[in-house]
């Protein structure tokens, strides 16, 4: 039996959060954002009825928004912040980058607002997560990467150079990081960091196709995960499987048009697709390697997140 889950979307466009029921299709709520701000994430908190939604204003501000899943109302918190433009959250703390790298912490609790890290070296963040005991941070230097790891005071725990440049960030429950890499011969790469790994410089991995053992090239834009693979999806439109236990590609197939980014389905046969430029979603089927359906939309659609029965428990 499929498990029940919610798919969110933001329609940019219609200034709108769609919340539709995942196994019927029926739109179960239909609520107005701002139209003055632009939705950067959706991100579920930990009690299973809460989803947060930062939000980038003009001029550098920035905003929080929680939507309530028992009523699909929305509220704003009543504090301003910088422009969200990654979000991570653990327990009450929000932890958020602006564009300019610069790091913050915010308590959903008491509203209070704290400058965490300068980025005083002037490197671009690029991801940032929350894992079990330490907030991630991805950032890229010229032709290389660092992954800092800091606790929830701020004081790096780990600093990881990375052999590529960073494009995404993706940690699974059992605190380990993976990252997509681009090598200098434009080739796919992956570095997997544990919470003990104890090396400056993890070495990483080179993917190659699992038919011809050739190197595969593109610029990886996301990443997913379940619990036996990984899921990489290039700008150029491919999609790499990679699985979790020997640590190789076990397909790669071009889906024939590019994808922003990857949401999983709960039955890990199938994911959802977003296309910024064509304005639509596709329904991968994973297996198959290809785009099985396409929603019929111009519209400028934003962040979609999954959110099943048992994280609403």
């Amino acid at each position: 039996m499929d498990t029940c889950y919610q798919l969110l979307i933001v329609d940019t466009t219609a200034h709108t959060l769609l919340v539709v029921d995942g196994l019927t299709n029926a739109i179960l709520a239909e609520v107005t954002l701002p139209s003055a701000e632009a939705i950067t994430a959706i991100y579920p908190a930990c009690d299973g009825v809460k989803v947060f939604l930062p939000a980038a204003g003009n001029g550098g501000n920035g905003s929080v928004h929680i939507l309530n899943l028992s009523n699909y109302s929305l509220y704003r918190l009543p504090v301003a912040i910088s422009h969200p433009e990654y979000f991570a959250l653990k327990d009450t703390i929000a932890y958020f980058a602006d564009p300019a790298g610069n790091l913050y912490t915010l308590n959903t609790a008491t509203l209070a607002v704290t400058a965490w890290k300068t980025n005083v070296d002037n490197l671009a963040c690029v991801g940032l997560a929350a894992a079990q005991e330490n907030i991630l941070s991805l950032w890229e230097d010229s032709s290389n990467g660092l992954l800092s790891v800091m606790d929830t005071a701020g004081q790096i725990v780990h600093e990881y150079r990375l052999p590529g440049v960073p494009t995404a960030l993706a940690v699974d429950s059992s605190g380990l990081a993976y990252v997509s890499l681009v090598g200098k011969d434009n080739q796919l790469g992956l570095a997997v960091i544990g919470k003990e790994t104890e090396e400056i410089s993890p070495a990483a991995l080179k993917l190659t196709c699992p038919l011809c053992q050739g190197p595969l090239s593109g610029y990886p834009i996301d990443l997913a995960l379940n619990n036996n693979a990984i899921y990489m999806i290039t700008e150029e439109g491919s999609l790499t499987i990679i699985d979790k236990t020997a640590m190789q590609a076990t397909k790669h197939t071009t889906l024939g048009q590019s994808l922003d980014a990857i949401t999983l389905l709960p039955n890990d046969r199938q994911a959802i697709g977003l296309s910024v430029i064509k304005g639509n979603l596709a329904m991968v089927d994973l297996a198959a390697g290809r785009i099985t359906a396409l929603t019929a939309t111009s519209h400028y659609l934003g962040p979609v997140a999954v959110i099943t029965q048992h994280q609403r428990k």
